[in-house]
């Protein structure tokens, strides 16, 4: 009888080992992205220039990535004057989020954090008003994908194109 008691209590040890191994592999496939990726694998960057509604000028350069697992950040390096020349600020700043593919060539972010670096003097009120509003709990920008490149934009009109620092080894 007791050699029953200790077969079986050895079977529940080994399903269970068996089950911790299974669980553990799940977690990390899908920490790793490995067969559980279904985001956008974008590195890309874009140089800009721009003129504002109000006199503004700005010139820099924007990066951006969308990992596989729905995470993503900008990263916004910027000087912005008025075109007199009398007021100049500079923009330094990175923004994550999460994002959810839409199926018609549309990106829902949402959970946006801001870090404002230390060579960033612009108010997060101008950063809103003429950069990218962050107020709004959500934003839809639509990204279509040609060769190497993205094309973002809004629902109207796109924006900017930002190209794969990868050299066209991204994949959407």
């Amino acid at each position: 009888m007791m050699e029953v008691t200790a077969m079986k209590n050895k079977n529940v040890l080994l399903v269970s080992a068996f089950i911790v191994v299974i669980t553990f592999t799940i977690k990390l496939m899908q920490k790793e992205n490995i067969l559980f990726s279904s985001g956008l694998d974008v590195n890309c960057q874009a140089r800009f220039s721009f003129i504002a509604a109000d006199s503004y000028v700005s010139r820099g350069v924007l990066n951006i990535i969308f990992d596989r697992n729905g995470t993503g950040e900008f990263s916004l390096k910027s000087s912005f004057s008025n075109i007199q020349g009398n007021e100049t600020f500079r923009i330094s700043r990175e923004v994550s989020f999460d994002y959810i593919l839409e199926n018609n060539n549309f990106i829902t972010l949402s959970d946006m954090k801001t870090y404002k670096l230390p060579a960033d003097n612009t108010s997060d009120d101008f950063f809103n008003k003429y950069i990218f509003d962050l107020s709004a709990d959500k934003r839809k920008i639509s990204v279509q994908h040609i060769n190497n490149a993205l094309i973002i934009g809004n629902a109207f009109s796109p924006t900017l194109m930002c190209v794969d620092r990868r050299s066209g080894q991204g994949s959407i």
